[in-house]
């Protein structure tokens, strides 16, 4: 086996979708023009990251992770990789990884320093850990080439790497539309429902970033939620408090709680239409899944620049001010009972897909990782 790389990745899978799923790809494809390639990973849970791993030549754990203490931990292990290793490339994941091989280059003697390149699938502006901006103001200018996922992150990306524009490098993310479309027409498993006239659905994390405490709460706020049920694919450590606030506004019983799924747009098949409540989204991948999935969307988040670069209110999608439930539910009602606005909705949303191709994103990062 050879012992030097042309490219190394370090990378989480913590998940089998978002970022995980761009990354995966990235992988795969970059597996396909370079033989020598390494993945040094934090999780490694799921089909992504097996994908991933088994389409490469050398495979690293870094092990169980803290944010806050493995970033040394880390950046020791990734120098003493890069060292043996030589590679010609190391490109980073999300503001974690990237504060660990921001800090690895620098302790990097310049002949074993690789062209750098960080993605930014999260925006650093989303931490609001003072240590944590501390390192990624101190680790980020070291890279490269920074990748952005939307035209809105730029401006903010910039205090980060020292305004140095010209290392900034905007790929859109992309989804594999015609697995999606397979996945809906394969449907879910039959399932014993309440009676209903509706079927909305709800696909990510459970997580307390993704506010989907207010997505419960504007469902108990709908007029039509004794007609309507909620399906909600995912997983996350707010799981159980949010299984508790849905008994508590007597929703539970039309709440449906799915838990992870490794194809969570099967349950769009049959539904009216996508919903979300999020604090902030970087890209919005859930939207433009459910987009392709044919479902017209609703969402929370105007100063989400992801959100705000992929959905035009009320044209191929619903956008509401952040935090607004009221308006969020009443937003809700009007288009449960207004399906010739759903079906121009979904018009234009599978226009919008046709701009965020798998094999144009893919192309680009080749284009990158060519350098």
């Amino acid at each position: 086996m050879s012992k030097t790389a042309d490219i190394l990745f370090v990378a989480p899978f913590n998940h089998d979708h978002g970022t995980e799923r761009i990354t995966s790809h990235v992988i795969r494809l970059a597996s396909t023009k370079y033989e020598r390639i390494a993945l040094v990973y934090s999780g490694g849970h799921g089909d992504l990251f097996k994908s991933a791993a088994a389409s490469v030549e050398m495979v690293f754990s870094l092990g169980n992770q803290d944010r806050r203490a493995n970033v040394f931990r880390n950046a020791l292990y990734i120098t003493a990789k890069a060292c043996i290793l030589r590679p010609r490339v190391v490109f980073a994941v999300n503001p974690v990884m990237g504060m660990s091989v921001g800090l690895a280059l620098k302790l990097l003697p310049d002949p074993f320093r690789p062209f750098s390149i960080l993605a930014h699938h999260v925006f650093p502006r989303q931490r609001n850990d003072p240590v944590e901006t501390k390192r990624m103001m101190e680790y980020f200018p070291m890279f490269d080439r920074h990748v952005v996922v939307s035209p809105a992150m730029i401006g903010g990306l910039m205090p980060y790497i020292g305004g140095k524009l010209d290392r900034v490098t905007c790929i859109p993310n992309a989804i594999d539309a015609a697995a999606i479309r397979r996945d809906v027409r394969a449907g879910a498993v039959n399932m014993n429902l309440p009676d209903h006239d509706w079927r909305c659905l709800y696909v990510g994390g459970l997580r307390t970033d993704k506010r989907v405490d207010r997505l419960i709460r504007a469902f108990a706020l709908l007029p039509e939620r004794k007609r309507t049920v909620l399906f909600l694919v995912g997983d996350g450590n707010a799981r159980t408090r949010l299984e508790h606030l849905a008994k508590d506004l007597g929703v539970a019983e039309r709440c449906i709680f799915v838990g992870h799924q490794a194809r969570p747009f099967q349950w769009a098949r049959d539904c009216d239409l996508f919903v979300q409540t999020p604090d902030w989204e970087t890209f919005g991948l859930s939207v433009l899944e459910a987009m392709s999935a044919g479902l017209p969307v609703l969402t929370m988040g105007d100063n989400s620049p992801g959100l705000q670069d992929l959905v035009r209110d009320g044209i191929n999608g619903r956008l509401i001010a952040s935090g607004d439930i009221g308006e969020f539910a009443l937003a809700w009602s009007d288009l449960l009972n207004s399906p010739e606005q759903r079906k121009l909705i979904v018009q234009q949303g599978n226009e919008t897909v046709r701009h965020y191709s798998l094999d144009k994103m893919c192309a680009r990062y080749m284009r990158l990782l060519s350098i």
